[in-house]
């Protein structure tokens, strides 16, 4: 009887929370058309307080005072009817330009794709990471792909290749941080009009912030567009960012609305399977031939460069980064990121160690080609760390290069082949100096490269594309 007792428990705990966020879904729609009805109001009030308005009633209330004032008025009106009612050739929008340019065979593939209205939670201009490459891996599958920044520093609209990026403005900085969906209001709103502009019928809407949530599921309700969450982080593992209880709700209504959920690392997928049974596992991967730019050595280097590149944050082990170049001062420590939220006060002392900043994209694999180990230092015991599958060892393995981690759970696969791991600092030492002496066992730089093909976006993409058709039958 307890069993069965908990059973039911169990499937009334889910039901009632399913009525609640049914409940707060209905809530959003009902504010969204107080908002609406509030923006109505506010604009009549303006235009019936505009010169423009009490000119054309003392207009009207003149043209109406006598017979030749009325004829005088039916006179103008004739006239204004010929110029504004004229016809006149069509020309394509200029929005339409934008989603239409490009070749014709993308064109003809996206008449019979979805569109993707893609809600990132980086801008298309920040470091080019996951969200960029699937948007524009699925622009090269056929999809129309809308980009939609989430900053709202003015509004733009640019050509990325086959991806429009699109920023609208908002009071509302970021995203990020918000305390409940009203402030959302006016961006849906917008995002509805793009929609209906751009006369998109059929889409995906791809959510990789869980505060979007409230968006996607207007969408879902006006439209029907199915909805897919892209759980690429846990994001209330980032200190960075204020723990709120809407941002926790909008992590369990993103779970229940969507179609289909995609995670990027497996401890991520068993997490989003509790919530969410249409669940795949998609890993991150590596642009191959912009990281294979890197492959070979420069001749005229002196020193061997141990090297870094991505986030210096909180999970970045510093500590361990500083022992080592203690301990290897006749090495060269090459550390390329955003130091903001990390803490390289004693890395920033050591004569060894290059703090060089955030490097562009494009410029990269110039650096990656000096490095003779590749490192990634992450604070393995953190869950944030648990649920990462880094990037960059996928782009280092493109390079060929030999590679020193921490233990992190998602390249304990790789351990010894691809990647030697540890997080006790002196057996990290000591695979640095095997890796630059020849001492190290890993597999060669032909099966290195070879495994990071076989990883890169493109064959990430093809996953992506296979799963989200499934969404369209």
């Amino acid at each position: 009887m307890l069993v069965e007792d908990k059973q039911v428990i169990e499937e009334q705990k889910k039901a009632f929370e399913k009525k609640c966020v049914e409940a707060a879904e209905k809530d959003q729609e009902i504010e969204l058309l107080r908002h609406s009805v509030q923006k109505l109001g506010t604009k009549i009030n303006e235009i019936s307080l505009s010169y423009g308005y009490r000119a054309l009633q003392k207009y009207y209330a003149l043209s109406r005072k006598n017979k030749v004032t009325r004829a005088f008025a039916r006179g103008i009106h004739k006239c204004m009817g010929k110029i504004f009612h004229a016809p006149v050739a069509h020309e394509p929008a200029k929005n339409k330009e934008i989603v239409a340019s490009g070749d014709n065979n993308a064109a003809e593939q996206g008449a019979s794709k979805a569109s993707i209205i893609f809600l990132s939670m980086i801008d298309w201009t920040y470091r080019f990471q996951r969200p960029q490459h699937l948007a524009k891996g699925l622009s090269g599958e056929g999809h129309p792909v809308y980009f939609i920044n989430p900053t709202f520093w003015g509004r733009n609209r640019e050509q990325q290749g086959k991806v429009v990026s699109i920023t609208f403005e908002n009071e509302m900085p970021n995203i990020n941080g918000l305390s409940s969906s009203r402030e959302l209001f006016d961006i849906m709103a917008k995002i509805e009009a793009m929609v209906e502009a751009e006369g998109i019928q059929d889409a995906v809407v791809i959510s990789e912030y869980p505060t979007w949530a409230p968006v996607c599921s207007r969408l879902k309700a006006r439209f029907g567009f199915q909805v897919a969450f892209d759980y690429l982080d846990d994001v209330r593992d980032f200190t960075h960012i204020e723990h709120s209880g809407f941002l926790n709700e909008c992590f369990e209504q993103m779970f229940g609305i969507s179609d289909l959920v995609f995670a990027s690392s497996q401890y991520l997928f068993d997490k989003a399977r509790q919530k969410n049974e249409c669940c795949t596992l998609l890993r991150n991967g590596t642009e191959f031939e912009h990281f294979y730019q890197a492959y070979g050595k420069h001749e005229d280097k002196k020193r061997p460069v141990i090297g870094y590149y991505g986030e210096i944050s909180n999970w970045f082990d510093d500590r361990l980064m500083t022992y080592a170049a203690e301990k290897l001062p006749e090495y060269d420590f090459v550390l390329i990121g955003n130091t903001v939220y990390g803490h390289v006060d004693e890395l920033e002392k050591l004569p060894n160690v290059k703090l060089l900043g955030e490097k562009p994209y494009g410029e990269l694999p110039g650096y990656l080609k000096d490095f003779d180990v590749a490192v990634i230092p992450f604070d393995a015991s953190r869950d944030l760390i648990k649920a990462t599958n880094p990037v960059k060892f996928y782009e280092y393995l493109s390079a060929g290069k030999k590679v020193v981690a921490t233990e992190i759970p998602e390249l304990l696969p790789f351990r010894n082949k691809y990647a030697l791991l540890d997080n006790d600092p002196g057996q990290f030492v000591r695979y640095l100096k095997d890796c630059i002496e020849g001492r190290d066992q890993l597999c060669s730089e032909e099966e290195r490269i070879r495994f990071a093909k076989e990883n890169s976006w493109s064959e990430r993409v093809k996953v992506l594309d296979r799963e989200l058709g499934k969404l369209q039958r």
